[in-house]
């Protein structure tokens, strides 16, 4: 079991009681039932967990504010435990204008495609998806599984070395602090939410391709014939150093993170 609400909790204060919180502004939680949790009863595929995606949403809600975090809790695991699915949460905000913008925008768009009109069923569901208005206070997140823990602080040391981070660390250098002090403390804000089988780093965007960039084979000729070698992301300079045998950690620009599992 994973219950990440009081620690969830704590960092939606931080954001509500940032100062830019707004009426209308809401957080959006999905009680989602994955492929992955199928029991598989007697080896046989249950077909309520199948369809055409990973997961599949039973339940939707737009949190307005910690007491309403509060009235849910009981419900959403009640409903996790009942149904075997999982909570997760956006930690990037919505509000009901985006939503609702969001949803005439589609409207619009199928009326004057003169597209069969689909279902409108998952309407609402799809435009919380995409009413990302957090701003410059947007989070991404990376997935370590289980096989990435055991990096942990050398991938949070990869992000410090990206853009903007480098620039952030000479900032506090430049108020005095030494260079490991300005790394700490702001490896310190970084949000980590444990999950079923590893972490969640919760973190702001940085230089996406210094991080994970793989040159393709049109880099590898240009830079044979020029005798030198093609350009690594940080990932993959570390991977080839330590003869790691590891894709890049997946990183996300908008993904729920966990906040309870039954």
């Amino acid at each position: 079991m994973v219950d990440n609400f009081k620690l969830i909790r704590s960092y939606l204060e931080k954001e509500i009681n940032g100062g830019k919180w707004k009426d209308g502004d809401c957080f959006y939680l999905q009680l989602l039932r994955r492929q992955a949790d199928d029991p598989l009863i007697d080896g046989k595929k249950d077909k309520k967990y199948h369809g055409n995606m990973h997961s599949r949403s039973i339940k939707d809600y737009l949190v307005k504010d910690l007491q309403h975090l509060d009235d849910i809790e009981d419900d959403v695991k009640t409903f996790c435990k009942t149904f075997n699915v999982r909570a997760y949460i956006r930690l990037n905000k919505r509000s009901y204008k985006n939503i609702t913008t969001k949803i005439l925008k589609h409207i619009a768009d199928q009326v004057d495609s003169g597209e069969t009109y689909a279902s409108p069923y998952h309407l609402i569901s799809s435009a919380c998806g995409v009413a990302n208005c957090a701003g410059k206070n947007k989070t991404w997140l990376l997935d370590l599984d289980k096989e990435y823990l055991p990096y942990e602080e050398e991938i949070k040391d990869m992000i410090l070395n990206c853009s903007p981070y480098d620039k952030n660390i000479k900032s506090y250098m430049d108020l005095g602090l030494s260079k490991e002090e300005a790394r700490k403390k702001i490896k310190g804000e970084f949000f980590i939410v444990p999950t079923k089988s590893g972490k969640h780093i919760i973190c702001k965007p940085f230089n996406r391709d210094a991080f994970s960039h793989v040159p393709n084979a049109n880099e590898i000729q240009k830079a044979k014939d020029a005798g030198t070698k093609p350009r690594l992301g940080l990932w993959e300079q570390f991977c080839k150093k330590n003869k790691i045998n590891l894709p890049c950690v997946s990183i996300h620009k908008d993904n729920p993170t966990i906040l309870y599992v039954p």
